[in-house]
């Protein structure tokens, strides 16, 4: 009878343990989840990464990181013969009023 207690109380100390480092990892897990958001924020070149690896950089504007393709971009506005975007393309406000 008392090999049975000591069996179970071994069985179940097994299962509070697995049981508690489940629920800890868990928890780390939900820490290292990132939003969509925060991700793509994170994998985004910076305007200095992304004008190392172009071959003018000095078409690179800082909005340029936000494109789906940066380098394909920078690879458009850089090609000969092309006319560049007004600069108030990508203000809030309308250009003639004040």
């Amino acid at each position: 009878m008392t090999q049975l207690f000591i069996i179970l109380y071994i069985v179940s100390m097994f299962v509070f343990t697995n049981k508690k480092s489940f629920v800890l990892q868990k928890k780390e897990e939900e820490k290292t989840k990132l939003s969509k958001r925060k991700l793509k924020k994170l994998t985004r070149l910076s305007v200095a990464e992304l004008k190392q690896l172009v071959n003018r950089p000095d078409v690179v504007e800082m909005h340029d990181v936000t494109a789906r393709d940066p380098k394909l971009l920078v690879q458009l506005k850089a090609h000969r013969n092309t006319v560049p975007v007004p600069r108030h393309w990508c203000f809030k406000r309308k250009v003639g009023t004040s």
